[in-house]
């Protein structure tokens, strides 16, 4: 099984995008409204990497006995929800 060589550091660089992110956006809705952006109150991940069963793990290395490993990508998300205090 072919994993991310170090995880909770990609995953905090998510993290820190998803902020920033949800930050843009809070922005965007204040100004529509006539309002700034103040502290942020809360935060809430979902979710989490929820490892593979045993069982398909053990399928997939049987079957990938004769595969070429080619260098690639992985995709990381978080999904947070932030609320912001409006000013």
């Amino acid at each position: 099984m072919l994993t991310i060589d170090k995880p909770q550091q990609a995953l905090d660089e998510a993290r820190v995008a998803a902020i920033a992110a949800a930050r843009t956006r809070a922005e965007l809705y204040a100004r529509t409204i006539g309002k700034r952006v103040g502290r942020i109150i809360s935060i809430s991940e979902a979710g989490a990497m929820m490892p593979m069963p045993v069982e398909r793990m053990r399928g997939m290395v049987a079957s990938a006995a004769s595969s070429v490993i080619e260098p690639g990508e992985q995709a990381v998300s978080v999904s947070l929800s932030v609320s912001f205090e409006l000013e």
